[in-house]
């Protein structure tokens, strides 16, 4: 499958790489595209049409981002929208990066024991290094994007897209479609042998090994192609233990089913959970893996993938992991944090119990940071961590009614300002694309800090603005179970 971009195309003249995504996507999911060329003609048209039928979406021809996906079974969750790093207190700095090195990668060690399974806790498991291995078979194929699909490059195709995913390149998909996403992933992989060091200038902390110390001069530029080098350095990587392999599951939906229910029977004394329910579903659509369906075989843990810097727009700035989406700003992770919290569920939950507590506590009204609206809304007085007596029963628990009791507004992009005063406004960006949200509850009416501690969560600026609004109509939007 494609990268998911927010498209909606309804011109029938419109044409480009897009198109041709599109249009090679439906193919490949057996609707009826003879010519993959760029042009959103009749042809097209019919094709999305009759997907959408299918897919029990309005059959308008139009694609966004509810049809430009691949159709899981009606009770599956949609992809989950790609967010910000969340944990971005300022985003960090594009750093400088020294110049490539062409020293040997460390030597090999035994790889770290696994924790015994524990109920749910432990989930998944990474993949066989030497089954991963064994499916190089595309050495001197150069896969490209938008390359003639022949039935080897196909197969190459998804096998090189299974390694870019068990690797941390590629966001989504095991399909054997060369579009977009499969080459944004071999460009980041590229940028990395000749960039990344393992450093994290953000919190501080080394990734196990440098990818550059891969490359050994085999790649020299970023271009996108799984050239001769490029295969090599996948192979060296695939073999050493100390790169530690993201993990998938053999029954993605039932291991996704699984953790749906755990989340419905979390509490916390230290944060409301619809606050976190929204806050999950807003990120990963309460799934840990993706699940496979027709043609597209990807059952990774979800990563999202954000690339924020403007100088090297093929570098990977920070990765969000599992259902929590926990970002590290280091690649590749240690193998500890691959136990503590992807194949430990329970551990990524608590990440994310640990971090909004963290938000509200110290970047609401300090001593970290403040937010502007709740300064703006109510000054720097004491946090308000809810209307209700701790002792009530009612603390920390009964955010929908509040939400639903609470006055709402309409937000319109370009034209509502953040907060009364504020000199920004919400505007379109590329992780909300959105011009108008309706019947949002008006935080200031909930009667807590919790609006502004979830806005926080996400940083600042105008995405976490977006995501406060977001975030108080689904938790408005909850069934309260």
């Amino acid at each position: 499958m494609p990268e998911q971009r927010l498209l909606k195309l309804t011109s029938p003249m419109m044409r480009g790489d897009d198109v041709k995504d599109l249009q090679q996507w439906l193919k490949q999911l057996g609707y009826e595209i003879t010519d993959v060329d760029g042009f959103f003609g009749s042809e097209a048209d019919k094709a999305v049409r009759a997907f959408q039928k299918d897919a029990g979406l309005g059959a308008d021809g139009i694609v966004e981002s509810n049809t430009y996906k691949a159709p899981d079974e009606a009770e599956a969750k949609p992809e989950p929208k790609p967010q910000p790093p969340v944990e971005a207190e300022p985003e960090p700095e594009a750093e400088t990066i020294p110049s490539p090195s062409v020293e040997t990668p460390r030597s090999v060690a035994e790889p770290t024991p696994r924790p015994a399974a524990s109920a749910i806790s432990s989930i998944g498991q990474q993949p066989t290094r030497d089954s991963l291995i064994d499916a190089i078979g595309y050495v001197g194929l150069n896969l490209r994007r938008n390359m003639e699909q022949t039935d080897e490059v196909r197969e190459a195709s998804r096998d090189l897209q299974r390694h870019l995913r068990a690797l941390g390149y590629l966001r989504a998909g095991i399909d054997g479609a060369l579009g977009s996403g499969t080459e944004h992933a071999i460009r980041a992989l590229q940028y990395d042998l000749l960039q990344n060091d393992g450093t994290d200038a953000y919190r501080g902390e080394a990734a196990p090994v440098r990818v550059m110390d891969y490359n050994q001069g085999r790649v020299t530029e970023v271009t996108g192609v799984a050239d001769e080098g490029t295969v090599a350095c996948i192979r060296d990587i695939l073999a050493d233990d100390n790169f530690p392999l993201l993990p998938m599951s053999e029954d993605a939906r039932a291991a996704n089913r699984q953790i749906q229910t755990r989340i419905s029977e979390l509490t916390s004394d230290q944060v409301p959970i619809p606050f976190l329910m929204a806050i999950i579903e807003q990120e990963s659509n309460f799934r840990h893996f993706s699940v496979p369906s027709g043609r597209n075989e990807d059952s990774y843990i979800i990563v999202g993938l954000d690339r924020n810097d403007k100088n090297a727009p093929e570098r990977i700035t920070s990765r969000g992991y599992g259902v929590k989406q926990y970002t590290l700003f280091h690649h590749p992770p240690r193998q500890e944090e691959v136990e503590q919290f992807m194949l430990n569920v329970e551990g990524n939950l608590q990440k994310g119990i640990t971090l909004l507590r963290d938000k509200i506590d110290r970047f609401v009204n300090g001593p970290a940071d403040t937010a502007d609206d709740r300064i703006a809304e109510f000054g720097n007085g004491d946090l308000r961590l809810c209307k209700y007596a701790e002792d009530d029963a009612r603390y920390l628990n009964d955010c929908v009614v509040c939400m639903q009791e609470a006055a709402s507004i309409t937000i319109e992009a370009g034209t509502t300002p953040f907060y009364e005063g504020s000199s920004g406004v919400f505007n379109p960006t590329q992780y909300h694309r959105e011009t108008r949200l309706e019947d949002v509850p008006v935080r200031a009416a909930v009667g807590c800090d919790w609006p502004y501690g979830a806005r926080r969560y996400n940083g600042s600026g105008v995405n976490s603005f977006w995501y406060q609004a977001e975030i108080l109509l689904k938790v408005k939007a909850l069934n309260g179970e």
